[in-house]
């Protein structure tokens, strides 16, 4: 059965080699992902417990969790984890892999708290030192944070396997879990594993790396539309904006701004707009869902009929957009015939007068 400790069964070549990175340190990786986070240093002993035995063994489970700090901006989205590890087995099993929040307060050190993350029986490509990918990115905002890996390995086919630690230690110390107190180290809650002084436990921190992308900035999708009409028989065109924010984030900064034909004299609009070499509108705020109206009136007097008059508008906003294809819109109207005022001659006028006159005498013959 398991014992605390089984170090002259442990070979001390099973190890694989990392990138030196200064924790928290993005940098690209042979494979193709981001090296998020880097925890390195020469493995120390052998490292602690981290397995989920057959049920005949079941008080000897064991898990064990180191912190990371996640640096990017945005957050990080971790797709690859890898470990260092030992065994006295040759075991290509399945490995539980769980993100934490971060617990302060928890003593002399911080501890794991809420699940973030919890992925089962996931697939490693190398063993006794883990390569886990995760089937769905683990997505983390910026802050500390814990990672938990347990490899599930029967004891009486493969032996025992640890996760194999450093004298250095980043952040807080790693912690580790026995819950059933098969082990008898009065660790049935996570504690620190210079406490639990189990296999290895007397350095402070476990090697590991987490691969993944460095979380794009928030985006927010604006939609711009532009009509145009020319009333017939008018100088005047009247142009019709709507902005919407289709989400998922609101929109700030919001601001339109729109190019008016050289022929179009702007006159008025219905939002608060200003025209200065070009019209403009400070919209401000959008909530996701929203939509924003404005109807732009402008004088186009006495342009000749034929003439193809196009508008143009944009919008900008403080967030990316998603689709800045839809950012943008144009739209064309052609004039129509320059309305006709019949100016009479004095042919005209003589009959304009009498018949002036006829309807004068009319009225007064009704009186």
């Amino acid at each position: 059965m398991p014992q605390p400790s089984r170090l002259s069964l442990l070979p001390a070549v099973s190890v694989i080699i990392f990138l030196m990175l200064t924790p928290g340190l993005a940098a690209q990786d042979p494979s193709g992902q981001i090296v998020l986070y880097a925890q390195d240093g020469p493995p120390s002993g052998n490292g602690i417990p981290d397995q989920d035995f057959e049920p005949e063994f079941d008080i000897f489970d064991s898990h064990a969790a180191d912190d990371f700090e996640v640096t990017g901006e945005h957050g990080w989205d971790i797709s690859l984890v890898r470990t260092v590890g030992t065994t006295d087995g040759n075991s290509n099993g399945k490995v539980n892999v769980t993100f934490y929040e971060n617990s302060p307060g928890g003593g002399r050190t911080d501890l794991p708290g809420a699940v973030i993350c919890s992925y089962e029986q996931l697939a490693t490509s190398t063993f006794p030192s883990l390569e886990v990918a995760l089937p769905t990115p683990c997505h983390l905002p910026l802050g500390r944070y814990w990672i938990g890996v347990q490899v599930d390995q029967n004891y009486d086919q493969f032996g025992q396997h640890f996760w194999s630690n450093t004298r250095t230690q980043h952040g807080n110390e790693a912690v580790w879990m026995n819950s059933l107190g098969g082990f008898e180290r009065n660790c049935p809650t996570f504690r620190p594993q210079t406490i639990c002084l189990v296999g290895g436990a007397n350095n402070p921190d476990l090697i590991f790396r987490l691969e993944g992308q460095l979380t794009p900035p928030p985006t927010t999708d604006l939609q711009l539309e532009l009509a145009g009409e020319l009333p017939p028989s008018t100088f005047r065109v009247r142009y019709d904006l709507r902005i919407t924010n289709h989400g998922p984030l609101d929109a700030s900064g919001v601001e339109v701004g729109q190019s008016l034909p050289n022929e179009c004299t702007f006159e008025r609009d219905s939002c608060g707009g200003q025209e200065n070499q070009g019209w403009t509108w400070q919209l401000g705020s959008l909530a996701s869902g929203a939509s924003a109206d404005c109807q732009i009136v402008c004088d186009i007097g006495a342009t000749p009929g034929g003439q193809r008059l196009v508008a143009t508008a944009t919008v900008v906003a403080d967030q990316p957009i998603t689709n800045p294809a839809s950012t943008s819109a144009q739209v064309e109207v052609v004039t129509g015939p320059v309305p006709v005022i019949p100016v009479a001659g004095p042919a005209g006028l003589a009959t304009l007068a009498a018949l002036l006159a006829l309807a004068g005498a009319l009225l007064l013959r009704r009186s």
